[in-house]
């Protein structure tokens, strides 16, 4: 234990020694330590500009397919890309002119083909003619028939109840 003693007085000498050498010193006859240089630079607030670039795919809780429930130019749109939409939200507004005139020309072609269908129906009774062409005749008349009324069914629930947004879709 007396070694140990003596080797720790002898330690600390040194280290007192050493300490009084560095103090001795001018800090300008210090040998530079060859490593890394270190720059100080004086903090200021800036824009912290770091991109990531990663692959993946993003799935949405909710993601929709819109589509047209009726045919028409658009003319305004309300919303833009990015925009969150709500239901029953009006998006665009749509031209009904085509429409307009599709169903002017289905009531003009419905007047031809009923005038063709009702002359051939009386060919038919009075059992002129063959009954193809009395079928085909009643069944140009009931497809148009069925088209206006699609067309119309369109303008009603789509158009009609509309009403606060004339010719706009939600």
């Amino acid at each position: 234990m007396a070694d140990l003693k003596k080797k720790y007085d002898q330690i600390g000498e040194q280290i007192r020694e050493l300490e009084n050498e560095l103090a001795a010193r001018d800090s300008s006859s210090i040998t530079q330590v060859s490593g890394p240089k270190v720059a100080v630079t004086e903090m200021k607030p800036t824009t912290f500009y770091h991109y990531l670039e990663v692959q993946g795919k993003l799935d949405g809780e909710e993601n929709l397919g819109i589509s047209a429930q009726t045919i028409g130019v658009v003319t305004d749109i309300y919303v833009k890309m990015g925009d969150r939409v709500t239901k029953d939200q009006v998006l665009a507004q749509l031209d009904d002119a085509i429409l307009q005139q599709n169903l002017a020309a289905l009531n003009s072609n419905l007047k031809f083909v009923t005038d063709l269908y009702e002359k051939q129906k009386k060919l038919w009774d009075q059992k002129i003619g063959s009954e193809v062409q009395y079928l085909t005749a009643k069944n140009n008349k009931e497809s148009l028939e069925n088209n206006i009324k699609t067309l119309d069914k369109i303008f009603e629930e789509f158009y009609a109840s509309n009403r606060r947004y004339p010719n706009q879709f939600i």
